[in-house]
């Protein structure tokens, strides 16, 4: 009953907060983002496997769009599925390759993988495109070193 409870209020709690999101797409708004939006908010509320269903939504509509590539990518990641984590970042990686953001989510997913030399490489990668990542990634970075 207390699960049941809890589960009802999330479900009323998320509907509440994607409500403006699917008020904007009616009123013919910015369709991918506002799905994007969505789908992160499934997320951020716990609900990944309804994330990833807005999320396949929305790739069949739109299958360039960089961001809900990464998005896809970062559910996997939470849900501990490296490798298709790394299918998505890849995916995304392929569409805008000039992402340092991009290559340091492929790099974590290949560490995810314990695929050290790939996510060393694909670091170096990163860092190399912007040099704020090793500072905005240093503990990621002192764990490449070890």
């Amino acid at each position: 009953l207390v699960q049941f409870q809890h589960d009802l209020l999330l479900g009323k709690s998320v509907e509440r907060l994607t409500e403006p999101y699917r008020a904007i797409m009616q009123l013919g708004g910015d369709q991918p983002l506002m799905q994007l939006q969505i789908a992160i908010q499934y997320a951020k509320a716990g609900l990944l496997d309804k994330s990833v269903t807005q999320l396949e939504e929305l790739l069949r509509q739109a299958p360039q769009y960089v961001a809900a590539h990464v998005a896809m990518g970062n559910v996997y990641y939470l849900k501990r599925n490296y490798r298709r984590a790394l299918d998505s970042y890849s995916v995304a990686e392929r569409l805008s390759n000039d992402d340092a953001g991009v290559k340091v989510n492929v790099a974590l997913s290949f560490y995810g993988l314990q695929q050290m030399a790939d996510a060393n490489a694909k670091f170096r990668e990163a860092t190399a495109l912007d040099n704020g990542m090793a500072k905005r990634y240093e503990t990621f970075a002192k764990l490449l070193s070890n």
